[in-house]
């Protein structure tokens, strides 16, 4: 289990645009063994990622298996849920999840949405965050602030 941590971490020091290839069947392989520990990794990991580094770390998901994506997903929604991250470390879960969704489509999403709307069902607002990054992601409709009334028009 420590080789599992070790290489985890040696993977994402190793990992940039230019060899997400070679990487993401590395990470394949590191996932086999042991999905939840490197799932869990990741997402403990997130709060640390650039948006161009979260970009690359979910297109390195490509060669994985669909059980280990379900794993990072419930692994995310877990420390959403438990109440544990701060609103920067949320903030990044979020975006990390709508990157995910919008590039792994083919994943279940029925659960994840039951999961939002039975938060949003008991006044847990927390997780409405989530629920507008997904979507925003998905549809690639982008919310703009302070725009001008000649912006508007243009």
């Amino acid at each position: 289990m420590n080789d599992t941590y070790k290489e985890i971490k040696s993977w994402l020091g190793k990992i940039a645009k230019d060899n997400i290839k070679t990487q993401s069947k590395h990470l394949g392989r590191i996932s086999l063994n042991n999905p939840w520990i490197v799932g869990n990794e990741l997402i403990k990991r997130v709060k640390n990622y650039t948006a161009n580094q979260i970009q690359i770390v979910v297109g390195s998901m490509a060669v994985t298996s669909s059980l280990f994506q379900d794993t990072v997903v419930f692994s995310a929604l877990r420390v959403l849920n438990e109440g544990t991250a701060d609103q920067e470390w949320r903030t990044y879960i979020q975006q990390f999840l709508g990157v995910f969704f919008k590039k792994y489509y083919r994943v279940d999403l029925a659960g994840v949405f039951v999961f939002l709307v039975n938060k949003t069902g008991r006044d847990d607002l927390a997780h409405l965050g989530l629920l507008n990054e997904c979507l925003n992601k998905m549809t690639g409709v982008e919310y703009i602030d302070n725009l001008t009334y000649d912006q508007l028009l243009a």
